[in-house]
């Protein structure tokens, strides 16, 4: 074959450079061969990026062709929240779950897997192409755990991990908008992450609830439970050991839930109650004043809700509120009309113009079977012959008791003022008791009061009903509020003055008598 006079010339320059040394045939064809090397890698990274391989792992996104397995973790874009296979202290099972990123595990934030922990490492974590929902399979490739949506319009999703730690399925549809199909956040586990929400359907009762695990070794589902209740008997958050009240948060007044002070901090006060567009579904939701601090709310095997928050000058996690914290904490631990204070010996008492219901139980401490009133209101005896005018004329009296956690079972009462509730409750014979309270208004009990507690600091003013017979030759209602049961702090300015209030009834025409009086408190 005949050479070109150009490639002869290339040809010739080249065994020139060969004779002085200055190429090396064996190195010049070792560099062309590792140039060839990198662009074949840079082709395959490139197309690795366009169908996604399950080899290049997305940082936040878990793709349809995309796989995680044991050992691999997905990050949320800012790097706050990590998910990925773990086994819980002493447990030889691996779960799917979720935390933050960088921090002790002290807690983890949510699981998948609950009740089927996979045995063994070769658990996946993916995209169901069929059917578009996120699957967790064992080595067999059986599910032991899936989002289980039905009809998807769109097998096209992809789950993200936020660096809210939600995990959410979605798709992108024709406009290429991010439609949400189902998110880790409306399916707690026992922790409740800033955001994430527990509530009620209000059209189909079934409620959003986080449930504790069984154990510290064992995420599956345990004993207690949260439930929210009915917003016809005012809004309130239970845990429930199975079907037993195990604790109540009390009332919420638009900022906080009446039943624990500690609320009322600004530190700890971010709950918000939100609806759905529809008004049927009602869900609390907490978030911090700041998000520099890593923080989660998560129930103990025990039944006790437990604040954490992260301290970066100490480097570790601390416990910043636990609710219930005393025996007084427990649902109604003194029975009907007793009061609990966790500084008193005995810590059960009965409200002024109740007695034991039975007596030698009662000294031995089971307090179980509460109280009775010593008496009948003035207002069930009007018809009888037994007492004079003169008594009948007195009327029923209010007793007013300072910083109370408000029994259960309350009613609302539709009222201009807190008069008006007075009025309403003092007509209404089968009224035990009312309180007014700013962010909720009036509210009136007719049955047993139920699960009360005093507290040293905080709670609510409740006004309970009494026959005026029950002043005894005491008309002064200062030796009424010495009564142990009802002592307050001295240290707590607004509980220093009070109103009494004593109705009279002469022709369905009432009149107040007000009378302000010193408070005074004793030490045992």
């Amino acid at each position: 074959m005949t050479m070109l006079p150009s490639e002869m010339q290339h040809l010739a320059r080249r065994d020139a450079l060969e004779s002085t040394g200055l190429i090396n045939p064996d190195l010049s064809y070792s560099m062309a061969s590792t140039i060839r090397k990198l662009i074949a890698v840079l082709v395959i990274l490139s197309l690795c990026h366009l169908i996604m391989n399950p080899i290049c792992l997305a940082i936040d996104i878990i793709s349809m062709n995309q796989q995680v397995i044991d050992g691999e973790t997905v990050v949320s874009a800012g790097g706050i929240f990590e998910l990925g296979f773990f086994s819980p202290n002493g447990s030889i099972g691996r779960y799917v779950g979720i935390w933050y990123k960088g921090l002790p595990v002290e807690k983890v934030a949510w699981v998948a897997n609950r009740e089927r922990p996979l045995i063994g490492s070769n658990g996946v974590l993916m995209i169901n192409a069929s059917n578009g929902n996120l699957v967790l399979v064992d080595d067999k490739n059986v599910s032991v755990w899936s989002t289980r949506l039905v009809n998807l319009i769109s097998n096209n999703t992809v789950a993200v991990l936020t660096d809210q730690g939600n995990l959410i399925l979605r798709y992108q549809n024709k406009l290429n908008e991010s439609v949400p199909l189902w998110e880790s956040f409306n399916h707690p586990s026992d922790a409740l992450l800033p955001r994430m929400k527990i509530g009620l359907n209000t059209r189909t009762g079934e409620q959003i609830l986080a449930t504790s695990w069984k154990d510290d070794k064992d995420p599956s589902l345990g004993s207690f439970r949260t439930a929210v209740m009915d917003p016809q008997e005012l809004l309130q958050v239970l845990i429930l050991n199975g079907s037993l009240k195990h604790f109540r948060s009390g009332q919420w007044n638009r900022r906080n839930f009446i039943g624990v002070p500690s609320m009322t901090k600004d530190y700890h006060n971010g709950f918000q109650l939100l609806t759905d567009n529809n008004g049927e579904e009602l869900y609390f939701s907490y978030a911090l004043h700041s998000y520099s601090a890593p923080t989660l709310i998560y129930f103990d095997s025990y039944g006790a809700i437990i604040q954490m928050d992260w301290d970066a000058k100490e480097n570790k996690w601390l416990r910043v509120q636990v609710v219930p914290k005393g025996k007084c904490d427990l649902y109604n631990t003194c029975g009907p009309f007793g009061s609990c204070n966790n500084n008193d010996s005995p810590i059960c008492n009965c409200l002024k113009g109740y007695e034991p219901k039975y007596i030698d139980e009662w000294n031995k401490g089971n307090w179980t079977s509460g109280c009775v009133r010593k008496a009948q209101f003035q207002c069930e005896e009007m018809t009888t012959s037994a007492n004079s005018d003169d008594e009948r004329k007195r009327g029923d009296v209010f007793l007013p008791v300072s910083g109370m956690k408000l029994p259960d079972f309350s009613h609302y009462l539709l009222t201009w003022d807190k008069m008006e509730c007075e009025n309403s409750c003092l007509k209404n014979c089968s009224c035990l008791a009312y309180a007014y309270v700013d962010g909720i208004g009036c509210m009136i009990w007719g049955k047993e009061l139920i699960d009360l507690q005093e507290f040293y600091r905080g709670g609510e003013q409740l006004y309970i009903r009494l026959a005026h017979s029950q002043l005894g030759r005491y008309t002064n209602p200062m030796f009424l509020l010495l009564s142990k049961n009802l002592v307050a702090p001295v240290s707590d300015p607004p509980k220093m003055r009070y109103r009494w209030r004593i109705w009279h009834s002469t022709d369905n025409i009432f009149e107040e008598s007000k009378q302000h009086i010193p408070f005074y408190y004793y030490l045992d």
